[in-house]
């Protein structure tokens, strides 16, 4: 009897308990069968012989009878086939040319059961780890599963009422070589950057312990350690060890300057002393009380500066009161008070930097050859514009200042940075922004791509499974694949996409990459449990549950993710600017989306201030797969104006040190106003994948709405994958009304 259980592949125990059930249920054979095979990537080496066995042993019994294939990745092909006097050779012939590819997604399986007599065959790679098993009582799981994927099977066969069968297990040679990206571990892990950059070569050591680690490349290390624990950093350019508390946490990072100065765990914040004074202001001769001078001087911040502004005069377009640019945006024939003398000058005068400019002369009827310009400026080097009205400008700048002033102080004069070797130099001016087209990558295909379009449609699928084993599974490799496919198929596309839950398990950046393919392709059904799964191992994080939002018809889970969005809105630090800035774009995206589902919605539970949405003609939202990643976004106005936002350590290792401590990667752009209107082009370059720029490719996400806060407003979704240094390539062409 036991060599014979040893053939089907079974353990003697379990298989006397199974062909007790069988035996009991040949008394009352049911019509139909239902048969959920997995197929997803990681059931490649699955060798089905053993499970085919069982299937012999339970089609002896079931010997007529229709059988309902559901083959399941991250979507579910369903065939009926008929099994006659025990002839099953149809579905067993099926069964063994199966192409495994996907990620199982339980949830999508879940939606196509429909209580019947469920066989489930599965390997227990939970790859979302929010997902439950889909067993009922009655359902029987079979696998050949082995260590937390085998636990995972079988408590979830007894906690629903099911059985599990488990077949011979798999062996080390079978499952063959599998590319993995790092998951987490029983150790405590962390990273060490310096300057924002990973620091290998340390030595990490628990204190009192002679286990010692060193950081590798990407500046990581592993050991064993528990909350509270000292851990000592030396090596590299340290004079001392660094003694650093482990915190609660398994994983965290730890941030270094190159003048060794702890950053972790200590905020700094400067704030400005108040001795009896109130907020200051600039007033062209020094800081004042601005209470002292009342109304009568008006300021912004270059964080009130929109960088989609490449004109100084578009910049100052409604931040002030009374002040009116003059005809095509010429800011040299501003006005602040009324056209008071057809005879004298009614202009108002600019002050760069404290040095008074040329003034324009209405008195000549605006025809003057020798008005000055100041298209010249860039925006985005202006620190700040202050506005002096009345007393505030005659003090100063006496009968000049007589129709107001602005002043501009641009952020090198700040700095000292107003000369060089060879004399003063004009740091303000903007040079070389009329975007001619050129610099663009060519979008050539992938030697991937290539050899995909090389062969007929028809076999373009069979192809990218034959070119998957000579790529050994890398990540880049799907997201080439997925390119190819997202067009013409783009149910294909996702299973793809879904590969890279697969090949890195517990990784969040591999799910949140998921997602930019998933939103592109507009698979609801796969964005609610990879955003859900996201968001149990992110839960401070609002991405995932803005994902979430958007898909989800139930209406309780609705206002519940509503509530938490506000929750987290509310906890936010601000005390940087670019917290403050996530502070600002998670109020917008709340507003929008109660704006978006108000009939699905509970308004009554929400602050009024969310009950108004801003509207725009176009607002864009980018967001990329790592943190740290390095790269210039530049977008171009209908005027073929440019403008380069870069995304690196060099430009701002104060934005790129926070992002990534906080995994929070974004940028906006909200357009509106008269200069609108016509065709955007948003680039990009890229520079560097950052840390972990080795392990998963750099995907640039777009989210375009046009009427943006609208009864019209219309979204879509775009991606873009780069993976060498230098590569320019066009993102978003947008047509603004």
């Amino acid at each position: 009897m036991k060599i014979a259980l040893r053939l089907l592949g079974l353990t003697p125990v379990l298989s006397l308990f199974l062909f007790g059930n069988t035996l009991i249920s040949q008394q009352a054979t049911p019509e139909t069968l239902t048969l959920a095979w997995d197929t997803s990537l990681s059931m490649e080496n699955n060798k089905p012989v053993y499970a085919l066995r069982y299937l012999e042993a339970l089609f002896a019994t079931h010997a007529d009878c229709q059988v309902r294939l559901l083959a399941f990745s991250s979507e579910v092909e369903e065939q009926t086939f008929a099994v006659r006097g025990g002839d099953w050779s149809a579905l067993k012939a099926h069964l063994e040319k199966l192409t495994y590819d996907g990620a199982a997604v339980y949830g999508i399986l879940a939606a196509s059961l429909d209580g019947s007599e469920t066989y489930l065959y599965t390997d227990g790679q939970q790859v979302l780890p929010a997902e439950r098993l889909p067993v009922e009582k009655g359902y029987t799981v079979i696998s050949r599963a082995t260590g937390a994927q085998q636990q995972f099977l079988e408590r979830a066969a007894l906690l629903y009422r099911g059985s599990y069968v488990q077949l011979t297990p798999y062996t080390a040679a079978e499952e063959g070589p599998q590319t993995r990206v790092s998951s987490a571990s029983d150790k405590l892990q962390g990273r060490i950057y310096i300057d924002n950059q990973p620091a290998p070569g340390l030595f990490v050591q628990r204190m009192g312990d002679t286990e010692a680690w060193i950081t590798d490349a990407e500046g990581k290390f592993a050991l064993s350690a528990r909350p509270g624990d000292t851990l000592q950093i030396s090596g590299g350019s340290f004079a001392l060890p660094q003694s650093r508390v482990v915190p609660a946490d398994a994983e965290f990072d730890l941030f270094l300057d190159s003048r060794v100065i702890a950053l972790e765990e200590v905020e700094v914040s400067q704030k400005r002393a108040n001795n009896g004074e109130g907020e200051t202001t600039n007033i062209g001769y020094g800081e004042t009380d601005k209470n002292r001078v009342g109304v009568a001087v008006q300021s912004i911040d270059d964080d009130q500066i929109s960088e989609v502004n490449t004109d100084v005069a578009k910049a100052m377009q409604g931040k002030f009161s009374g002040v009116n640019i003059g005809q095509e945006d010429d800011l040299s024939k501003v006005t602040m008070r009324t056209m008071n003398s057809m005879l004298l000058n009614n202009f108002g005068l600019i002050v760069i930097d404290g040095v008074p400019m040329e003034q324009a002369d209405s008195s000549k009827f605006n025809n003057s050859p020798q008005n000055p310009v100041f298209s010249y400026v860039d925006p985005q080097n202006i620190a700040k514009i202050t506005v002096l009205k009345g007393l505030a400008a005659t003090n100063k700048y006496g009968t000049l200042g007589a129709n107001g002033v602005i002043l501009i102080t641009t952020k090198n004069a700040l700095a000292g940075q107003g000369q060089d070797e060879t004399g003063p130099v004009d740091r303000a001016r903007l040079r070389n922004n009329t975007y001619t087209g050129e610099g663009l990558s060519a979008a050539t295909a992938s030697a991937v791509q290539g050899n995909l379009a090389a062969v007929p449609a028809g076999l373009a699928y069979p192809k990218y499974i034959e070119l998957r084993g000579a790529h050994g599974n890398r990540p880049a490799f799907f997201l080439e694949a997925y390119d190819f496919f997202k067009t013409a198929s783009p149910g294909l596309a996702a299973r793809i996409a879904t590969n890279l839950l697969e090949v890195a398990p517990d990784n969040p950046l591999a799910l949140e990459t998921t997602l930019h393919c998933l939103a592109e392709l507009g698979e609801p059904e796969l964005i609610g449990p990879v955003a859900e799964s996201l968001a149990a191992l992110e839960p401070d994080r609002a991405t995932p549950l803005l994902y979430q939002a958007a898909v989800t018809r139930d209406k309780r889970i609705l206002n519940e993710l509503v509530r938490k969005l506000i929750l987290l809105k509310n906890g936010l630090d601000t005390s940087t600017p670019f917290k403050q800035a996530y502070a600002d774009y998670l109020e917008k995206e709340i507003k929008h989306l109660v704006f978006a589902r108000r009939f699905e919605l509970d308004k009554n539970l929400y602050p009024d201030k969310y009950h108004t949405c801003p509207t725009y003609k176009a607002r864009l939202v980018f967001e990329w797969s790592l943190p740290g990643a390095e790269f210039i976004l530049q977008s171009v106005n209908p005027q073929k104006k440019f403008y380069a936002w870069e995304h690196s350590n060099a430009a701002d290792p104060g934005l790129i040190r926070e992002e990534l401590q906080t995994g929070v990667k974004f940028k906006d752009f909200d357009l509106y106003g008269p200069d609108s209107p016509g065709e955007w082009l948003f680039n990009v370059e890229f520079l560097d994948g950052g840390p972990d720029g080795n392990q998963l490719p750099f995907t640039m996400g777009c989210r375009i709405y046009e009427n943006f806060g609208t009864a019209h407003e219309t979204s879509r979704y775009v991606t873009l994958h780069l993976s060498q240094p230098g590569q320019k390539q066009n993102l978003v062409t947008l047509q603004v009304k």
